[in-house]
């Protein structure tokens, strides 16, 4: 605190002195002419601060003195919230700060508007929707500087990561199967570090029942009936703590095809044409015979 006394009558000279206050630092202090010191407010709230300052000139003082009030503002703090991590698509939950001070304002940046955050605000972060469109993960660093009544406090700094929704990079519609034999398929994702569980529910015309597992599928499919059955596996990816809701991989499952014509025709006579077209009840179904 800088203060130079003045006064209009020539020759003056001023003596001043400064009582110890609860919540300024600084003890007692006194001396003469200006007032350069320090005051140190430990509080949350502004404390006034008073100089009694005697002017003196031609053998005559103002005694006992005038008040000098100088208002010692609080430096503002922010409570550090941490580093927060989501995942794509969540509806976040506000970002209140703490702060000292009634009144503190507090402004803030972020580095990075892609998951939904603006670039500046001010006040507490209101809830939002979490973004990010790629395959990893996505880090915004923001910076909380607090400010009271022109007073600027330390920035606070922390993250806010947004993790992706990882998704199947395999195809979601493997080639189809003969009746009979093994499913083999290896989900990927490119998301790094994803893990992945899988499940099957029954389905009418299959000889195997529901089944689940985790990572790859590899499981004989068997088809009953003279047509083709579509068998879905529903995936569901997960990665850095979140998961997708579930991909349907669809394989197809065809019959073995069999004559649908009699296997035992009439007899004929020697010498008489055999005529026989066989037929089937899988559809598209072509023929090769021999003798």
């Amino acid at each position: 605190f800088s203060y130079t006394p003045t006064s209009l009558t020539t020759g003056s000279t001023f003596g001043w002195s400064r009582a110890a206050v609860g919540g300024i630092t600084e003890g007692a202090s006194s001396g003469s002419g200006a007032i350069n010191e320090t005051l140190t407010n430990t509080t949350s709230a502004p404390i006034a601060v008073t100089y009694v300052i005697v002017t003196s000139a031609n053998s005559c003082s103002n005694t006992p003195g005038q008040n000098v009030v100088v208002v010692v503002e609080p430096v503002p703090s922010v409570v550090n919230p941490g580093n927060q991590v989501l995942c794509a698509g969540a509806s976040t939950t506000a970002i209140d700060f703490v702060t000292t001070g009634v009144g503190t304002q507090y402004n803030w940046t972020n580095t990075n508007s892609t998951i939904g955050l603006p670039l500046s605000g001010s006040g507490n972060i209101a809830s939002f929707t979490a973004v990010n469109t790629g395959t990893a993960p996505v880090t915004a660093t923001i910076t909380v500087t607090p400010v009271y009544n022109g007073c600027t406090g330390s920035n606070q700094v922390f993250t806010i990561t947004v993790n992706p929704i990882p998704v199947l990079s395999t195809t979601l519609t493997p080639g189809a199967i003969c009746s009979g034999t093994a499913f083999s398929y290896t989900p990927t994702s490119s998301t790094t570090g994803a893990t992945f569980a899988w499940s099957r529910a029954a389905v009418a015309g299959i000889s195997e029942g529901a089944s689940s597992g985790a990572v790859s599928i590899n499981e004989t499919l068997t088809n009953t009936t003279a047509t083709p059955i579509n068998v879905t596996y529903v995936v569901v990816t997960s990665a850095n703590g979140c998961s997708n809701a579930g991909q349907n991989v669809v394989v197809t499952v065809n019959p073995i095809p069999v004559l649908s014509s009699t296997l035992t025709p009439a007899a004929i006579c020697s010498g008489a044409t055999f005529s026989y077209t066989p037929t089937s009840l899988t559809t598209g179904s072509t023929f090769g015979w021999s003798r």
